[in-house]
This record gives C-alpha cells, structure tokens and sequence, in this order.
C-alpha cells in the first residue's frame, strides 16, 4: 500500500497538484479527481494502479 501511496502522490506531484507529505492514498486519489484535465497517459497509470486497490473509485475525469 505503501508504494501504491508513493506512486499516487508521485503522479499528482507531476501533474502540477500540491499533496501534503501526509495525504492518504484516499486524498490523493481525490486530489486528482478534482483536476478535470487529466491527460490519458495521467488516466491509464492511475486505472493500473488503482484496480489493485479494489473499491477505489477512479477519478471522474478519467471516465469521460
């Protein structure tokens, strides 16, 4: 779970999105999501890593 929250965080960090050291794999799932922009490469990295998580809803951006 660990490198799954690194990955997350490393992403968001990338994506322009400030995350706080101590966010959650939760808050930063929902940092993303709150970014309507999300490009498609940004989208499939997160689809991966998130179907190992069962029940971690992917960012809505992603699903238009």
């Amino acid at each position: 779970m660990r490198e799954i929250r690194e990955e997350l965080i490393r992403l968001a960090r990338e994506s322009g999105i400030p995350v706080p050291p101590d966010a959650s794999v939760t808050e930063v799932v929902r940092l993303l999501g709150s970014d309507t922009h999300l490009s498609p490469d940004l989208c499939e990295a997160l689809n991966h890593i998130l179907a190992g998580l069962g029940g971690v809803a992917v960012p809505a951006a992603c699903t238009k």
